[in-house]
């Protein structure tokens, strides 16, 4: 990577620059990742770089640049990077430990929003815990339990608690397939590991490389999963309590449904904010 030491460098300078060297090594939208970096590095509104163009950038942050482009240019994902990732309008720490929040997941909040306010909610792989701590934010239930199986996860999940003051929100450190819950909830709500161990192989650089395997998929047919939804649901969800489970899409939706109503439960299909049936709603018939 060239030196960024031996002139003047000014944002505008980093941008077109920056932009055509990551662009080289596969990085779609490099201009836009560079200005928000430089936004979240100088403290300002993307937007305020606009009228700093001719700013000069001094050596501490032409070396957080050079970083920054070294680890993007390995395809290291922007979050990880920053750190931080947004989520319904919430921004939660990220690390490799978890996965990075997707804006197709937002679709379970408004899902749950729809179905209407309930009292507790069970999270079955909370991560960074932002469908659990957004859940509660947005006053949708009173109290959660977030599970996950990894304890580096569970500590980023309690660091975002703090970060958004969140009450009401408890962790566990739990194996969902395996150990058994001694307590019933109005919903339980997860985005599992779905993809199965064959599909790993498609996935992008930047994914398979630097996000979590135990978060990507079951190791298996990216079924386990639902299969133990299927076997414990009866036991543990409330009377009129629903679980709402995000999957693989329309790849897997079909197959995902029948397990449900091999075993008598009531089922609805929801696609995604791209019109792709993913969600799916599960309810006891009583």
């Amino acid at each position: 990577m060239a030196s960024l030491s031996n002139r003047v460098w000014t944002i505008l300078d980093i941008i077109n620059w920056g932009k055509d060297y990551l662009s080289n090594y596969g990085i779609s939208n490099s201009k836009l990742e560079l200005e928000w970096f430089l936004a979240d590095l100088l403290n300002c509104n993307r937007i305020d770089l606009y009228v700093r163009f001719e700013e000069p950038l001094n050596t501490y942050e032409l070396n957080r640049i050079r970083d920054f482009i070294k680890r993007r240019q390995q395809h290291e994902p922007f979050q990880y990077i920053l750190k931080k990732a947004p989520f319904y309008g919430y921004e939660f720490y990220v690390s490799p430990a978890v996965l990075i929040p997707r804006p197709e997941t937002e679709t379970l909040i408004d899902l749950t929003k729809k179905l209407g306010i309930n009292t507790n909610f069970l999270e079955v792989g909370t991560g960074s815990g932002c469908i659990a701590i957004t859940l509660l934010k947005e006053n949708i239930f009173h109290s959660g339990i977030a599970i996950d199986i990894c304890k580096n996860a569970l500590k980023i999940a309690q660091k975002n608690v703090i970060n958004t003051s969140v009450n009401n929100l408890n962790f566990f450190e739990l194996d969902f397939l395996k150990d058994e819950l001694n307590q019933s909830f109005d919903c339980i709500i997860s985005n599992p590991p779905y993809i199965p161990q064959k599909e790993l192989i498609k996935l992008e650089k930047n994914v398979i490389k630097y996000e979590p395997k135990i978060a990507l998929t079951d190791s298996g047919d990216g079924l386990s999963f639902y299969n133990r939804f299927a076997e414990v649901g009866k036991k543990i969800l409330n009377y009129n309590g629903y679980m709402l489970l995000e999957t693989g899409g329309e790849s897997q939706i079909n197959e995902i449904n029948q397990i449900f109503l091999n075993l008598d439960y009531f089922t609805k299909v929801h696609k995604d904010q791209n019109n792709e049936k993913r969600f799916i709603e599960i309810r006891i018939n009583h």
